[in-house]
């Protein structure tokens, strides 16, 4: 279900599919020899985040609010494909030159499961897998 153009500092940018909250899983940990810490395994997780999938014609995007900020992945200079629709389920992927990340929501049981990888000099190496309820 789609719901009404939703707005972020009084700038129009699509319309609402589905709307997500708090993500919980594991990750990797790479080891980076830029950042200080621990490699390997780890609960993981966004507390307090939220994944918004919104679609502006034909096209989709995912904006993110974590511990960083809120941001959309086309704003962050990312590539956002729609790779897979059907049973109620979207499959988006995300490529960017730091990350990729790939998002299946599943539009009947509000849910979301994504997998991130991360690798540059700059940020915690990892790959991770989530799931979040999604209304």
């Amino acid at each position: 279900m789609v719901v009404p153009t939703l707005f972020i500092g009084g700038e129009a940018i699509g319309e609402t599919v589905i709307s997500c909250g708090a993500s919980k899983g594991y990750s990797f940990f790479l080891q980076n020899s830029s950042l200080d810490y621990d490699a390997g395994w780890s609960e993981d997780g966004i507390s307090n985040g939220k994944i918004i999938l919104v679609k502006e014609g034909e096209d989709f995007d995912i904006l993110f609010d974590d511990i960083i900020g809120g941001y959309g992945y086309r704003e962050d200079g990312a590539d956002v494909f729609m790779l897979g629709l059907q049973n109620g389920k979207i499959t988006i992927l995300i490529v960017h030159y730091n990350y990729s990340d790939l998002y299946t929501f599943d539009l009947l049981n509000n849910e979301v499961v994504w997998a991130s990888q991360k690798i540059a000099p700059h940020l915690v190496n990892k790959g991770s897998l989530f799931r979040a309820d999604c209304e």
